[in-house]
C-alpha cells in the first residue's frame, strides 16, 4: 500500500475517476487520457505520478482496499455476523462501489495479469489482503465467543471470500441470474453456520 508522502494532491479525486473510467471503458480501451477527463486534474499531472496506466490501477487497487478498511473499522465492536454479511456485500456485483462494468474490467485485468507479472503480483496482493481483512473479522467473532475457537480463520476466509467472488464473476460472464444469491444462501445456512459456537448442526468441519 502507498505511502501518503507518496500520494499526489487529490489522490481520491484521481482514484475515483479511474473508478469512473475503469467502469466505462473497461481494462483494454483504458487510457490515462480517458481517466484525466473523469477528473478536474490534467493528463500531464497523471502522467507526472503515474508512468503507466497498470501503476495507476495498482494505486486504485490499493485505494479499494483502503475504502473497505475505512468500511470496517466503523463497524469494529459490532455483530460478526452482521460485519461478515456487509463484507461480502462489498464483492456482491450490483452494489454502488462495485458495478458490474467494474466485475467486467476486473476480469480483463485477470486476463492480462496472466502474461504481466507486476500487474498478477499486485493483483495477488490485493486478494491478500482482503483475505486478512475477512479472516480479522472471523477471529473477532472468535474472541467474542459467537464463533467455534477450533476453526481456521484463514481458510474459511478464503473459502467464502472466493466462493461469492467465483459465482458474481460467472454471473456476470454467463448471465445466469442468481448464481450469487443461491452460493450466499448456502454459505449462510451452511458453512457460516458451521461457524457458530450454537450451531445446531455438525460441528465437526472441513476447515477446522
Amino acid at each position: 500500500m502507498a505511502d501518503d508522502t507518496d500520494r499526489p494532491e487529490s489522490h481520491e479525486e484521481i482514484m475515483w475517476a479511474t473508478h469512473q473510467a475503469l467502469c466505462t471503458h473497461g481494462y483494454a480501451d483504458l487510457t490515462m487520457r480517458k481517466i484525466a477527463a473523469e477528473s478536474s486534474k490534467s493528463h500531464s499531472l497523471l502522467a507526472y505520478h503515474y508512468n503507466t496506466k497498470d501503476e495507476l490501477i495498482a494505486a486504485y487497487l490499493d485505494f479499494l482496499t483502503d475504502l473497505l478498511h475505512a468500511d470496517l473499522e466503523e463497524t469494529d465492536g459490532a455483530d460478526p455476523l452482521e460485519r461478515l454479511e456487509g463484507f461480502l456485500d462489498y464483492f456482491t456485483v450490483g452494489t454502488e462501489v462495485y458495478p458490474e462494468r467494474l466485475q467486467v474490467a476486473f476480469l480483463e485485468l485477470q486476463m492480462v495479469a496472466l502474461r504481466n507479472e507486476e500487474l498478477r503480483e499486485k493483483m495477488a496482493e490485493h486478494d491478500t489482503e482482503n483475505f486478512g481483512l475477512l479472516a480479522g473479522i472471523i477471529d473477532d467473532g472468535i474472541e467474542q465467543e459467537v464463533f467455534r475457537a477450533d476453526i481456521d480463520s484463514e481458510a474459511y476466509a478464503k473459502f467464502i471470500l472466493l466462493s461469492v467472488m467465483g459465482a458474481s464473476e460467472h454471473e456476470t460472464t454467463t448471465g445466469i441470474e442468481g448464481l450469487t444469491d443461491d452460493v450466499r444462501a448456502l454459505l449462510r445456512t451452511d458453512v457460516v453456520e458451521a461457524l457458530l459456537i450454537d450451531s445446531s448442526g455438525d460441528s465437526d468441519s472441513p476447515f477446522s
